[in-house]
């Protein structure tokens, strides 16, 4: 479920990225040197490694909160 939570936090903030970037495209482009910067795979690339960071920093605490009893947690409030 949190897992899930992350995925629809960073998938419109993936789309909301790929837009800016591709109205930015012709000043990047004398920023890039030999890349277009409409390039798919470059922008495919980063995409990937963006949703792989997002949903490894939401896993770590979701993992750790899972491992809690919630009975221990709830008499500790």
């Amino acid at each position: 479920m949190i897992l899930w939570e992350g995925g629809a936090v960073a998938l419109p903030g993936l789309a909301a990225g790929a837009a800016v970037s591709l109205a930015f495209a012709r000043w990047m482009q004398s920023v890039l040197y030999r890349l277009s910067p409409m390039d798919p795979v470059s922008l495919a690339a980063v995409g990937l490694l963006l949703c792989g960071i997002t949903l490894f920093s939401v896993w770590l605490p979701a993992r750790r909160a899972s491992r809690v009893d919630a009975g221990v947690a709830l008499r500790a409030e």
